[in-house]
């Protein structure tokens, strides 16, 4: 279908843009980011990195986890699903579209467009295919989504992800983490300057 293959374009293309999608409905595809130590320099000196390549490095600290949130309607009917909850939620997080950061909700218009079809109809369309979803998991079907970056099983009311690897390993690569950042100033000027100077800068 011209409309799922779209939509499975679009997330991955926002994803890789360093940004969390909320599917409506369906779920989040987001990543759960662990912060490692900062790596300290040496005077190594190496004929293959350049010593920018080396900083980058050094600064490479964040481990990307993709990981698959569900829609609370979703979540209702997976009785065996055991892994309710991918994140590690902050106390102050209550809900699914406050997980992590840079969150987006799947917009159909770009969608819409990719398709030479009505907004409405992409909206309506999707909506469809994914109470569907919900329903035949809940009378027990067994259901297999294959989003490209992605596969997601529904079997015996249970859900299996299985993220690409190549898709996953290109999340953890140093180019990657400075789509992620919200600003790279450095700590004297990110104290010298006023709030609207700072949202003016971020990403």
């Amino acid at each position: 279908m011209i409309i799922w293959r779209a939509m499975t374009q679009y997330v991955q293309e926002k994803l890789e843009n360093g940004k969390n999608v909320n599917v409506r409905g369906f779920g989040a595809f987001a990543f759960d980011i662990s912060t490692g130590l900062p790596k300290i320099a040496t005077r190594a000196k190496s004929m293959e990195k350049t010593l920018e390549h080396q900083r980058l490095e050094r600064k490479h600290v964040h481990k990307i986890r993709l990981v698959f949130v569900p829609d609370a309607k979703l979540k209702a009917v997976l009785s065996n699903y055991h892994e309710k909850d991918q994140l590690n939620k902050p106390k102050s997080q209550a809900s699914i579209y406050q997980k992590s950061f840079a969150s987006i909700f799947c917009n159909p218009a770009p969608i819409a467009a990719a398709c030479f079809l009505g907004k409405d109809v992409v909206d309506s369309t999707l909506n469809a295919i994914f109470s569907a979803v919900a329903d035949l998991t809940g009378y027990g079907y067994s259901i297999d989504l294959r989003f490209g970056f992605a596969n997601i099983s529904i079997a015996n009311k249970d859900l299996r992800v299985r993220f690409r690897p190549d898709f996953c390993q290109t999340l953890n690569g140093t180019d990657f983490e400075t789509k992620m950042r919200q600003s790279d100033m450095r700590t004297s000027e990110f104290w010298s300057q006023s709030y609207s100077q700072k949202w003016a800068q971020s990403r």
